[in-house]
């Protein structure tokens, strides 16, 4: 295969008259690709810059448009309803109280990669209700979907299982709730404790924690109340959960277990 070889087919540079030749290459006797020689004046010269830059917004554009299309389809799939959607760190009500809890989830938001390698999550506990944990649980979310384009999948046991229950085939769900990037479990003991419910709860939590799946959870329970509330599977869910999520108490220490991961008792 030769270089490229100039032509006698000739065409004129339209912005200053030079004379350009067609450039072709040859295999083994065939033109297989042609194309006009560059003019260097300064109307070409600024006419293919102006061609490159368009190119190069067109390209911006398209990127903007696979991005937005893959957020949305996140969003889509995390069951994060509209009142949460604008929640984030930035108008979270910080107090005295909950400045540690902020720091958790910003930090974990942030450094995600880190911690979803180990299958590291969180369990912020809450004392009472409207106390924000729900905030910063989307916050947490919100920020790993519009940022790192990550799987999340966010609910309460009642409304995820509710789902659950009204689909004819459960598997394809099920399997998702154990494989998306990251699960988030909203108030976790809030749920009527059926044993099916809590069967499901470990059998979700305990494949993540097998195949290094992270997890958050927000509870107003402590981890004893969680294991009585949960039932026969109880324990063995809260040992799972404690070994899998760093606690974070609001208006308290941050308790930890000896491996440096787990949940007050």
């Amino acid at each position: 295969m030769q270089g490229w070889l100039k032509s006698d087919k000739t065409e004129k540079c339209p912005y200053c008259g030079k004379e350009l030749h067609y450039l072709y290459m040859t295999v083994m006797g065939r033109n297989i690709a042609e194309h006009l020689e560059q003019c260097d004046c300064l109307g070409a010269v600024r006419e293919r810059k102006k061609n490159l830059n368009a190119r190069r917004e067109e390209e911006r554009r398209e990127a903007e448009m696979r991005l937005k299309a893959k957020i949305d389809e996140l969003y889509r799939r995390s069951k994060i309803g509209r009142r949460f959607i604008e929640k984030s760190f930035d108008n979270f009500q910080a107090t005295p109280d909950n400045a540690a809890a902020l720091q958790a989830a910003r930090d974990y938001a942030e450094r995600f990669e880190l911690y979803a390698e180990k299958g590291l999550g969180l369990m912020f506990h809450f004392e009472g209700y409207g106390t924000g944990k729900t905030h910063l649980a989307c916050a947490i979310a919100n920020h790993l979907i519009r940022e790192k384009q990550v799987g999340v999948i966010f609910g309460n046991t009642a409304s995820l299982f509710s789902d659950l229950r009204e689909l004819d085939d459960i598997a394809p769900m099920l399997e998702e709730l154990k494989r998306v990037d990251l699960l988030i479990i909203d108030d976790l003991g809030k749920e009527r404790p059926t044993e099916w419910v809590a069967e499901k709860t470990y059998e979700i939590i305990n494949s993540r924690y097998e195949n290094l799946k992270p997890i958050i959870v927000t509870t107003n329970m402590t981890t004893a109340e969680i294991a009585n509330h949960l039932g026969k599977v109880g324990g063995a869910t809260v040992s799972r959960i404690s070994e899998m999520c760093r606690a974070v108490m609001v208006g308290g220490p941050d308790m930890r277990q000896k491996n440096g991961w787990g949940c007050r008792k």
